[in-house]
């Protein structure tokens, strides 16, 4: 059984570090839309596909090291990467909200259109709407970006052959099943695979913006 879960984990893997091309080739694609116009929009898009480029990367090299109480972190960074551009989805001025984040301002003090301030749990919330297990995702890997009891079960149990004895084992990170570490990677294709698509929108609407008249596209942040 053992065997036949490492055989399906490595092909995720595989997918997993073969998005690294589908990453840049849709980051090419948004450069390149609306007659190859720039919008501020435009910088967190690459901001955010470059930091998601590198999350798979680390993603894959840390799970094939077994590794895994690392690299699920990285699977709840992957989400707030799909809920900060997701953020500007919500807003009534895309513009004016990248220009927000480009200040180093948090994007959670943004408002929506609803008039909601953009936490990461509205956020998460929003997006389940379209993308169902978001917001449950979210949840269960924000236990692993903080000390929880998800560190702790992993190193301690009832020692083999005993009723009382419990065993604790200190520096041995190899501690989940096959089935588990499936599950992880699974996540973090499929969370990976949601941010492209959202992401590919953007190129969609900044092919609707050349229609626009310049001062129109003024509002929506053009540089270029």
């Amino acid at each position: 059984m053992e065997e036949s879960y490492n055989r399906e984990l490595d092909l995720v893997l595989n997918e997993i570090s073969e998005l690294k091309k589908e990453f840049i080739d849709c980051s090419t694609e948004i450069l390149k839309a609306g007659n190859s116009s720039l919008y501020l929009l435009d910088f967190l898009v690459s901001a955010i596909m470059n930091r998601a480029i590198s999350l798979i990367n680390a993603y894959v090299c840390l799970a094939k090291d077994n590794n895994y109480l690392s690299a699920v972190p990285l699977i709840r960074l992957q989400v707030d990467n799909v809920l900060s551009f997701y953020a500007s989805m919500l807003v009534k001025d895309s513009g004016n909200f990248a220009r927000h984040f480009l200040d180093g301002k948090d994007i959670k003090d943004y408002k929506s259109f609803e008039g909601k301030n953009l936490s990461n749990n509205y956020l998460a919330k929003k997006i389940d709407e379209t993308f169902p297990g978001i917001l449950k995702l979210y949840r269960d890997t924000c236990a692993f970006i903080h000390l929880s009891n998800k560190y702790f079960s992993p190193i301690a149990q009832i020692k083999k052959g005993t009723k009382r004895t419990i065993e604790v084992r200190i520096g041995s990170y190899d501690v989940y099943s096959g089935d588990e570490k499936l599950k992880f990677s699974r996540s973090m294709l499929e969370v990976s695979k949601a941010l492209i698509i959202i992401v590919r929108q953007w190129g969609i609407e900044k092919d609707r913006l050349v229609a626009l008249p310049e001062d129109e596209k003024s509002k929506y942040g053009r540089v270029l």
